[in-house]
Formats: C-alpha cells, structure tokens, sequence
C-alpha cells in the first residue's frame, strides 16, 4: 500500500509542477510526460531509498562513493544537463577540499540541444570560473567519458562540441597543475 501512496504523491508533484509551467512559463502541459516523470521520480526513489526492511550490501555503496583529493589539493565534479526539444540547460560545479569542506561552486542557465554539449560547456565554464580562482592543484572531475578522453588524449568527439573542446583545451592552459578524471554515477 505504501508503494502505491507515494507514487500517488509523485503523480500529484509532478502535476503542480506542469501547472506551474504553464502558468510561469506558458507551456502547455502533456499529460504523458507527467505521468513519465513520475514513475521516473518513483524508479529513483526505489532504487536510492529501498524500504527499511531490506538493506543493501554495504560493498555497492562503496564503489560509487566519493573520495575526497589529496591534502592540499582541491576536487571539482562537474556536470552538465540539457531539456531535450528545447535549447535549455544547465552546469554545475563544486569544489571541495581534502577534507569534504565545500569551497567554492556555480551554477548557470545555458543553451544547449544535447547532453555532450552540456557536458562540454559545463567543463569549460568550470575552467573558466576556476581560473582566477585558484592556486591549488585541482582535480576536476566529469562523468562524460568521451569528454574527458577528448581533453586528455585527442580521442575524437561529436562535431557539435569541437568548438567547446577547443576552448576548454585553450583554458587549460591556465592552470599550472590540472587533472582531469572521469567517474562513473550511477
């Protein structure tokens, strides 16, 4: 029965959010998509929150746990996302220290009509921000394996985020003492 509440709730928050849409942001609800984004937000919650009567082995947890850099050194994990059908996205980046302190972070609007060029635009607004910001060696990290192969190896990319690549490799250039790591979330 439980289970059956809460996605109930989940169908009714992602109903006041369409309406939000279109009172806010005149966009016209589609019924499908909500009912989409709920069993989507039902599916995270299952899979991040199991029920209090199953635990989870201890080991899965681990192996997606973040790990703070080294001392005197700063980590970064970036991400970028994008609305699909639509040019609107967003970058992030946070920047922690050795011992998990939040040190300094952004995020922004931007444009973007695919996940790659969010992810590539998060990377060089991050380098970008981080530029001036900065002496101590960060780590930055993404969870774009095909960006960060492209930085660090010249592994070819999709062209629509060459341009982007370019200006990241060009920002590089600022930092004395720069690694860039990709990781995997889950």
């Amino acid at each position: 029965m439980e289970h059956i509440q809460l996605c109930f709730y989940m169908v009714l928050w992602q109903i006041w959010k369409a309406q939000n849409h279109f009172v806010f942001r005149e966009k016209e609800p589609d019924p499908e998509q909500v009912v989409d984004e709920a069993v989507a937000m039902q599916r995270n919650h299952d899979r991040w929150l199991p029920p209090k009567n199953k635990t989870k082995n201890a080991a899965s947890f681990r192996l997606h746990q973040w790990w703070p850099p080294e001392p005197g050194e700063l980590k970064i994990n970036i991400d970028g996302a994008c609305l699909l059908g639509t040019n609107e996205g967003a970058v992030a980046g946070v920047c922690r220290d050795s011992s998990g302190r939040l040190i300094d972070g952004f995020a922004q609007s931007i444009k973007a009509s695919s996940a790659a060029q969010a992810e590539a635009q998060a990377m060089v607004e991050t380098l970008r921000y981080f530029s001036t910001r900065t002496e101590v060696p960060p780590e930055v990290e993404s969870d774009h394996s095909d960006l960060i192969s492209a930085l660090i190896c010249g592994a070819q990319i999709t062209w629509e985020v060459q341009g982007l690549i370019k200006q990241a490799h060009s920002l590089l250039k600022a930092f004395k003492h720069i690694k860039l790591a990709h990781i995997k979330r889950v």
